[in-house]
């Protein structure tokens, strides 16, 4: 898409954010909620826990940088 230049129906990096909030979301909840081990209280998050979620914050905002590039004016839900 970026050698050729593709026109998308979508800001580029809009996807992105998209994926960034999910793994974030999952990676949180498995690192907060849901720690895997038995017993839980005995578990506790290393430094790869914490650069996991620094990842998904920095791939999110890789991701509104690039869409902000693209200058398309934002319409309301609804609008045609």
């Amino acid at each position: 898409m970026i050698l050729r230049n593709h026109e998308l129906s979508w800001a580029r990096g809009e996807l992105t954010a998209v994926v960034a909030i999910a793994a974030f979301g999952l990676v949180a909840f498995n690192g907060l909620v849901d720690r895997p081990g038995s017993p839980a209280s005995e578990i506790s998050l290393q430094w790869g826990y914490l650069l996991a979620l620094c990842g998904t914050l920095l791939t999110m905002g890789g991701s509104i940088l690039r869409s902000a590039e693209t200058g398309r004016r934002r319409k309301p839900p609804g609008v045609l």
